[in-house]
């Protein structure tokens, strides 16, 4: 039997209207767990080389004919800077996805658009419980790929301090300010805490990671990993503070709030933009993620949530004062550094969120056998359009 086929519709990176490189972060992790489970991989664009002089991922140049589902990677609609979609999937009757990863900006509240009305499937990181989303938007999240698996294997048993190195200054994100005020003061009396931050002035040490760093769009540095395997705690704060009431993500009263918030500056119960590549860069190194309370700030995942206090340390404005003891134990610390890694790559690895996405299309027995659901037409999800 013909192996199923994933189609995935990639950008240019160069076309991007910032100028920006960008980097296909969550088109990458479905393409690496497809292709484990059997998936044969076409793409319209070349695209992601695991190692030096590989194979790429996304081969590029193929024909959508015989596709038994289709993907559009995160950054496809920020590079053409609309939400129009190519004519050849208006003829076609294939299970789609868009995978949306993007910032808390205008381009989130596309996904209440017509055309997006259009996929069976929207797989949306930053998920919140104070966020309205279109019946078609399921929650994910950054997760784990393969490149970062590897990157942030084999962590040190003589552990210490906690990284606090954020890579962007000058935008910060309202809660790292916020956490830069009430939280770090009473970590650093605990904890060394480790502030130097990568800059591309520092050279790769290997073609490996002159490729990466490369296609990540400057994301990638041995240095930076090496640091996080030999920390205890990492601070993986991030996201914007949001008015605590139920509003369409990127919307209008969204974005005028965030704005007005940050500029008060006060902290609320609801952020959005909270996911990032540091989260699961921690997570995957065993390293213990200190990152805002999910279950108090509405965090959506997407899969299994992590356990307080188990997986991670979480924090509110009223725990804050409970920190200092949980810093100083660090057998604890390190307990929780490897339960939250085991829970990482059991939910979150390339393959955990291309088995829930199959799972959740009605494809997962399409990587066991060969069939094509597209034939069967038995996955039936595609909502009505709205008049």
């Amino acid at each position: 039997m013909p192996k199923p086929r994933a189609f995935f519709f990639l950008p240019e990176r160069a076309l991007r209207p910032d100028g920006i490189r960008g980097y296909p972060h969550a088109a990458v992790t479905l393409a690496e767990g497809l292709s484990g489970q059997g998936w044969e991989i076409a793409s319209t664009v070349r695209d992601w080389v695991a190692e030096p002089g590989g194979p790429a991922l996304f081969p590029g140049n193929a024909a959508l004919e015989g596709a038994d589902l289709i993907v559009f990677g995160e950054e496809y609609f920020i590079c053409q800077d609309s939400d129009r979609l190519p004519d050849a999937v208006s003829r076609v009757d294939i299970p789609m996805v868009f995978l949306d990863r993007s910032d808390l900006l205008r381009y989130t509240a596309w996904n209440s658009g017509r055309s997006m009305r259009k996929f069976d499937r929207i797989y949306r990181c930053h998920g919140s419980s104070y966020f309205k989303y279109p019946d078609n938007v399921r929650q994910s999240v950054f997760g784990i790929s393969n490149r970062i698996a590897l990157a942030c294997a084999g962590g040190s048993e003589e552990r210490d301090g906690i990284m606090w190195n954020f890579r962007h200054t000058q935008h910060a994100h309202n809660t790292r300010i916020w956490a830069e005020r009430h939280v770090k003061p009473v970590v650093r009396e605990h904890l060394e805490t480790k502030v130097t931050r990568n800059g591309d002035a520092e050279p790769p040490t290997t073609e490996y990671e002159r490729l990466m760093r490369w296609q990540t769009d400057g994301k990638h540095f041995a240095s930076y990993y090496d640091e996080m395997k030999r920390s205890l705690v990492c601070s993986c704060f991030g996201g914007w503070f949001l008015f605590p009431i139920k509003q369409q993500e990127g919307g209008p009263f969204c974005l005028k709030t965030r704005g007005l918030i940050r500029r008060l500056p006060i902290a609320t119960k609801a952020i959005g933009q909270w996911d990032s590549w540091r989260l699961w860069e921690a997570f995957a190194a065993g390293t213990a993620v200190m990152h805002f309370n999910f279950d108090e700030y509405g965090f959506l995942p997407g899969g299994p949530p992590p356990i307080q206090m188990k997986h991670y340390i979480p924090v509110t404005e009223r725990t804050v004062k409970e920190l200092p003891d949980i810093l100083a134990d660090r057998r604890l610390l390190r307990e929780i550094g490897r339960a939250g890694q085991e829970w990482a790559m059991e939910n979150y690895s390339s393959t955990a969120i291309s088995s829930r996405i199959l799972e959740d299309l009605g494809l997962a027995r399409a990587n066991m056998d060969g069939t094509s659901y597209v034939d069967e037409r038995s996955f039936g999800i595609r909502p009505e359009p709205h008049v």
